[in-house]
């Protein structure tokens, strides 16, 4: 696996290149029976994504964010909400070059929301993550990409350090664990570990949290932290917000407790 798609692996959980520009963002003509109010669309934007990558309704959210967006075309909550759709889309599509493709489409809409007032930390948060979303199979735009996945992720910090479950120390934690050390890329594992336990001061509820420092604990050669961390996820993996995501965090919690055997 290249650095760079190493870097980016992480976030499919949870980046455009310098330059890369896949055409305009275009909202899709499919919208079934939706309402015609901006705020109501981002309402069930929101519920149809409530289950994360796992959700049956993903088309749905895209749908209503797109024709909140064909109402206004420069609406930043409408264009981070089909950000988000388009990425948990790009995250299990069938084959690496439909989720390309919907990585770009992640990018144009990450764009809308990130140029436009007000500033949200969701918009600069799912850009990182549409970045992310295209290293993984567009690995040669890799290592311009984990830089903006770092720039972005750092915007969202500065806006809200809270939204989204401590979502950008979270991301920035990821980044700076899993890439390659200078002077290659961005990696450093101090600064992975201070980013995540600031998640977990944000958001102690939330169990990958909880997982991503037991990563880099074990990355530190601490095992009994390590543990320690994976046993406070388990416990949260029946807490109702983890509803859509247990399964992958499941499969994450597995993978370590292997490396830690």
């Amino acid at each position: 696996m290249s650095a760079a798609a190493r870097a980016a692996g992480f976030l499919v959980l949870t980046c455009a290149c310098a330059g890369y520009r896949a055409g305009a963002y275009e909202p899709g003509a499919s919208t079934g029976a939706l309402p015609d109010d901006v705020e109501a669309l981002l309402l069930v934007a929101d519920e149809a994504a409530r289950r994360g990558p796992s959700g049956p309704d993903l088309e749905r959210s895209l749908a209503a964010a797109e024709r909140a967006l064909a109402v206004d075309p420069q609406h930043s909550a409408a264009a981070w909400r089909a950000a988000r759709a388009l990425f948990f889309l790009a995250d299990r599509a069938a084959d690496s070059s439909e989720s390309a493709e919907l990585a770009a489409k992640c990018i144009d809409a990450s764009a809308i929301a990130t140029r436009n007032r007000p500033a949200l930390a969701e918009a600069f948060y799912y850009q990182a993550l549409c970045m992310g979303a295209r290293a993984r199979v567009k690995s040669i735009e890799g290592l311009d990409l984990v830089k903006r996945m770092v720039e972005a992720g750092t915007r969202a910090r500065e806006i809200d350090p809270q939204v989204l479950h401590g979502g950008p120390d979270r991301l920035l934690g990821g980044i700076f664990l899993r890439a390659p050390a200078w002077p290659a890329s961005v990696g450093d594992l101090d600064a992975a570990l201070e980013h995540l336990e600031a998640a977990i001061a944000l958001a102690p509820e939330w169990a990958e949290n909880h997982v991503l420092l037991a990563e880099a604990l074990l990355s530190d050669e601490r095992e009994d932290e390590a543990r320690a961390s994976l046993a406070r996820a388990r416990a949260l993996l029946d807490h109702p917000d983890a509803d859509g995501w247990r399964a992958h965090w499941q499969r994450d919690i597995d993978a370590l407790d292997a490396r830690l055997d």
